[in-house]
């Protein structure tokens, strides 16, 4: 009977202890809430900067009025973006997004400190980018 009773111990405290971990956990920053609108002049960008401490995701859906690239890049490749006026070096690019186009940001983002560079390369048009949903950095 003791053993039986034992028996039905361990199993009820394995049990209880399996039940109990703690699963992933995630972390969700909102960089740009839904709604927000960005009015990009030509040739002229609009940044969001953030950090994370490991591999995370970044995504979010927006669309644009007359067309934009978003660039991930470092700060020192932001600088030399914000000196130079021309995009030279990045870690991702959208490649341009054309004009009235719902464009769904995923991208996987290592551990580190970054820029997200929404450029308008039009000579001649003003930009909007309209956020659909809420841009979000995700780990």
């Amino acid at each position: 009977m003791s053993v039986v009773v034992l028996v039905v111990v361990v199993l009820v405290l394995w049990a209880f202890a399996i039940g109990n971990h703690p699963g992933p956990t995630t972390n969700t920053t909102i960089l740009v809430p839904n709604g927000s609108l960005d009015i990009i002049p030509p040739q002229q960008f609009d940044s969001v900067n953030f950090e994370n401490t490991g591999s995370s995701t970044v995504g979010g859906t927006f669309t644009t009025s007359f067309g934009v690239t978003v660039y991930r890049m470092t700060p020192g490749e932001f600088q030399t973006f914000v000196k130079t006026g021309v995009p030279s070096t990045w870690e991702w690019t959208s490649g341009f997004v054309p004009l009235d186009t719902s464009y769904q940001l995923d991208i996987t983002v290592p551990s580190g400190s970054w820029v997200l560079a929404f450029y308008n390369p039009s000579p001649l048009n003003t930009t909007g980018v309209g956020f659909n949903t809420d841009l979000t950095e995700t780990s």
